[in-house]
Formats: structure tokens, C-alpha cells, sequence
């Protein structure tokens, strides 16, 4: 037998030139779709059948295609398709949706979500606020610079939103951040301190509260627990 998800389920069973071969297959937890006593209806929503008498229709592994169809159909198209149609009357009395076929839908990501491109450490210094116990050339400043521009795209993300609460630059990147990336200085008793604090964030202001680490390898393992802690704090986005 092979087990899978049901949607890959059901792609097999069209591969499949015999009801013995059908019948062998089996979704990963050893369960045949029999087994499931699934009918016709959206799942997790009683009553919105996929099909007319839906209710007394079973999925059987010889109508599972049909299914996974019906129910990627009502999910994605019938399901939203009142309330994708109000938001695109809605956007219409803003912003005619004709002009945005001007655009590629990369494009159009970048407008609405912001960029998501790497990071250079002499840019992100250009465009900070450095205060209150740093300067741009500070030791400290520069280092976390570097280790941002060193971050991969799943922690620029965590960074983002630990600082900001949203896990994209704006359109224009760290110089269209508004209020700018502000970077100040933590205060700590001695070296020892600093290295066992966590640096913290204002996050309506995009602001950083930074102690002197004693090099950029504490600094780095600093900033990523900080930003491991605070992934739960906030949900904007």
C-alpha cells in the first residue's frame, strides 16, 4: 500500500488503471477514504453540500478526485467569491483595478507588502538614527549592521517584525521606514552585563535599545534569541 495526503490520494487513484490498485492505496495514517465516512459537504461546515444531495453522496477512492475539486472549488472560488467581489467594487471607488495591468504581479507584491531583497550593511547605517550613546561609527553599530546583512530571509523577517511588527521593509526599503530605524545605547553595569542582556525594541518607533556587546558573535546570538522571544509578542503584518 502507499500512503498520502488525500489530495495525493487522489491524483493516484487517476494514475491508477485497475480498482484492485485503487483500492490498495492509503492515506498516511494507514486509513482507506472509506474509513473516513466522508460525504459531499465542505468539511468543518455543516450543511454547504459540494454537490446537489451532497449530504448523502460518500467519497469513495473511486470519487475522491472529485472531491478534492469540489471542495478546492468552494474554498477558493464560490466560497470567497461574494466577498472578493465587494473588495474589488470597494478598491474600484479608490483606484481603478484597469491600471494595475500595468503591473507584474512581482511588482504589485512589492507596493502592497513591501520588499523582501538582502541587505547591505552600509545601507542599513545610511538610513538609522544612531543616538544616545552611539554614533555611526561606534564599534557596536557597525557589527549589527554586518550581522543583519549577513541574516538569511526567514531572519530578516523575525528581525523585521521584532522591531517594527511587520515582516517587510515598505516599498524603498530601510529609507522609506518611517518613523527611520533608530539605534541607541542599553545602559549596563560592565562588560559581563552587557553580554547577558537582551537588546529591546520600541516597536511603534522602530527603535532598538542596544547594549555595548563585547564582540559581534555575542551581539549575533543576542539579537536572534531577542527575536525568538518576540515572535509571539505581536501579529501585525
Amino acid at each position: 500500500a502507499e500512503y498520502m495526503g488525500l489530495a495525493a490520494l487522489a491524483a493516484a487513484a487517476t494514475r491508477c488503471a485497475h480498482a484492485d490498485e485503487r483500492a490498495a492505496l492509503r492515506l498516511d495514517d494507514g486509513s482507506s477514504v472509506d474509513e473516513l465516512t466522508l460525504v459531499f459537504e465542505l468539511p468543518g461546515v455543516a450543511g454547504y453540500e459540494l454537490c446537489p444531495g451532497g449530504a448523502n453522496v460518500p467519497v469513495t477512492i473511486e470519487n475522491v478526485g472529485l472531491f478534492v475539486r469540489a471542495v478546492e472549488r468552494a474554498v477558493l472560488h464560490d466560497g470567497v467569491a461574494a466577498q472578493l467581489a465587494a473588495f474589488a467594487r470597494g478598491f474600484e471607488d479608490v483606484f481603478s483595478l484597469s491600471h494595475l495591468r500595468a503591473l507584474t504581479p512581482g511588482e504589485l507584491e512589492i507596493l502592497l507588502l513591501g520588499s523582501s531583497e538582502p541587505w547591505n550593511a552600509d545601507e542599513i547605517i545610511a538610513h538609522a538614527r544612531v543616538e544616545h550613546g552611539y554614533e555611526r561609527q561606534s564599534r557596536v553599530v557597525r557589527e549589527l549592521a554586518d550581522v543583519l546583512a549577513e541574516f538569511d530571509l526567514e531572519q530578516r523577517r523575525a528581525f523585521l517584525k521584532f522591531l517594527t511588527g511587520c515582516p517587510r521593509l515598505p516599498f524603498g526599503g530601510w529609507a522609506a521606514l518611517e518613523p527611520p530605524f533608530t539605534i541607541v545605547r542599553s545602559a549596563t553595569k560592565g562588560r559581563a552585563n552587557a553580554d547577558a542582556a537582551l537588546p529591546s525594541v520600541a516597536t511603534c518607533q522602530n527603535y532598538i535599545k542596544l547594549p555595548e556587546y563585547s564582540s559581534k558573535d555575542v551581539l549575533r546570538e543576542r539579537i536572534v534569541k531577542a527575536m525568538l522571544y518576540a515572535q509571539e509578542g505581536f501579529s501585525l503584518s
